[in-house]
């Protein structure tokens, strides 16, 4: 599941908190990417609870690209049912957007 941010000025860190259904899937890791790729990451999992979060020394790109790609182990036949709850860029609040096919 690739995780992106798309914003008009850098960012030099995120974090965020994400449900999902851990009867159907357990989370594996996270990777950070493309300009993200040498970033420090942390993560923190609960009983269906993820928390990620992610800064550099150095600003990440404000592009398009994938930022960090969630990795889970789903069980066949199941969906993962994963939701964000919210996110902090640069320790500020953001509008969340996902995509109606992540749901």
């Amino acid at each position: 599941m690739p995780l992106y941010v798309q914003s008009a000025a850098p960012v030099q860190a995120f974090d965020l908190r994400l449900r999902f259904d851990s009867d159907a899937a357990d989370f594996v890791g996270a990777r950070p990417r493309g300009a993200a790729a040498e970033a420090m990451i942390t993560t923190k999992e609960g009983d269906g609870s993820l928390g990620i979060s992610l800064a550099s020394g150095t600003p990440l790109s404000g592009g398009h690209g994938a930022t960090v790609l969630l990795i889970f182990q789903v069980a066949d036949g199941a969906e993962l049912g994963l939701h964000l709850d919210g996110a902090l860029v640069d320790e500020q609040p953001v509008r969340v957007v996902t995509d109606a096919r992540s749901r």
